[in-house]
C-alpha cells in the first residue's frame, strides 16, 4: 500500500495514503511508470500464464556479475518478451542483448523515459537490431522491456 506513489512512510491501517506525494514530479512519475507497467502486466499473458511451467522462464544473460546486467526471456500465449535490467552504476553502451530472431522487436517500457523523469524521448530509438541481437544502450540502474 502506498508504493505506486513512493510513499516515504510504512503503511499504517490507520491513516489514508499520502496521495499529496503526486505533486512532486518524482512521485508522480513513478505513479504513472507503476500504471503503466500494471497496464502491460495485464496485456501481456507472458509475464504470468506460464509462472509455473518449465518453459515460461530462462535467463538470456546471468554472466554478467561484475557490470550488475542481467536478462531474462518470459514466453506464454505464443508471445516472447525480453527484459534486461543495470543495477549498476555506470551506463552500458551498447549491450547486446542474444534473442532468437529480434526482427520485429519494440520496445514496450524503457524505465529512463522522460515522463517517468527519465532522460530518454519516448519517440528516440533507443536500440536496432543487429543479427540475433538487440544493441542497446542501459543507462544506470535502468531497465528495459520489449516485445519479441
Amino acid at each position: 500500500m502506498g508504493n505506486e506513489i513512493a510513499q516515504l512512510r510504512e503503511w499504517d491501517e490507520k491513516r489514508e495514503q499520502d496521495w499529496s506525494l503526486r505533486t512532486y514530479p518524482m512521485h508522480d512519475s513513478f505513479y504513472r511508470f507503476m500504471s503503466e507497467l500494471n497496464q502491460i502486466y495485464l496485456t501481456h499473458r507472458a509475464l504470468f500464464e506460464t509462472d509455473y511451467e518449465e518453459n515460461g522462464f530462462s535467463w538470456l544473460d546471468c554472466h554478467q556479475e561484475e557490470k550488475q546486467i542481467y536478462a531474462i526471456l518470459r514466453t506464454g500465449s505464443g508471445e516472447k518478451l525480453a527484459a534486461v535490467f543495470n543495477f549498476g552504476n555506470k551506463p552500458q553502451e551498447q549491450y547486446a542483448l542474444r534473442v532468437n530472431q529480434p526482427k520485429n522487436a519494440a520496445l514496450l517500457l524503457h524505465t529512463d523515459w522522460e515522463k517517468f523523469s527519465g532522460t530518454a524521448r519516448e519517440d528516440q530509438v533507443c536500440f536496432q537490431i543487429s543479427g540475433d541481437d538487440i544493441l542497446c544502450d542501459l543507462p544506470a540502474f535502468s531497465g528495459m522491456l520489449f516485445q519479441i
